[in-house]
């Protein structure tokens, strides 16, 4: 509901293109939060045979992380705009 509030802005704003574009940002913090344990478990290592190990991020901090950036861009950016404008 959030970020078709925050697409709606978009769109009020810029139009269509902006709309597109914040739509196509949210699709990865959206992600974050519907599947937080198999993103936490993606490791994006070169080296398969490293024998140093180090646990996963929990999928609780992942989805934190996706509503902090859900909140945080777009308010940013509406006070970025404000100020300059």
């Amino acid at each position: 509901m959030l970020v078709a509030l925050w697409v709606c802005i978009a769109y009020s704003i810029g139009g269509l293109a902006l709309a597109v574009r914040a739509s196509l940002l949210f699709m990865i913090p959206l992600s974050m939060i519907w599947l937080p344990d198999l993103l936490a478990r993606i490791a994006l290592r070169d080296d398969h045979w490293d024998r140093d190990f180090s646990p996963p991020a929990s999928g609780s901090l992942v989805r934190i992380v996706a509503w902090l950036i859900i909140l945080g861009v777009p308010l940013a950016w509406l006070l970025l705009f404000r100020a300059a404008g």
